[in-house]
């Protein structure tokens, strides 16, 4: 679950840096990550958003959060070509969050990122239905 979201800086021409940082759990600490992003919108609508991890001065190690590691994170959000209402969204991750953590926990914390979509999918739908 995400704790904190900020923009660290922004550069321009949808290049930028952002700071996350995702709630821990009992037996967890929290992990964050420094990631340059950058954001592109082509000709047919497509968005395309890819992050990696970076170094930025403003964005320091946080005494109670684990600094993990994003090899590469994205969105490619396609429009439906028949119904301008409706839109592919896929993610890409591949993140080492770095600590002791298995693997399985690890892949539970991705799913969870992807449900994200789903969510905001019904939530999008419920609003648009008042």
């Amino acid at each position: 679950m995400l704790k904190e979201a900020t923009i660290v800086e922004e550069i321009g021409s949808g290049l930028g840096y952002e700071y996350a940082r995702m709630k821990g759990s009992f037996i967890f600490s929290d992990r964050d990550f420094c990631t340059v992003r950058h954001r592109k919108e082509e000709e047919n609508g497509r968005i395309i958003i890819t992050a990696y991890s970076a170094e930025h001065p403003d964005c320091p190690k946080v005494k109670k959060a684990v600094r993990g590691t994003m090899h590469i994170f994205g969105y490619v959000i396609t429009p439906n070509s028949e119904d301008n209402q409706k839109c592919t969204a896929q993610l890409i991750v591949h993140a080492n969050l770095g600590g002791n953590i298995p693997g399985m926990i690890a892949n539970k914390v991705v799913e969870a990122n992807g449900k994200f979509l789903h969510k905001l999918n019904k939530k999008l739908k419920a609003d648009s239905e008042e």
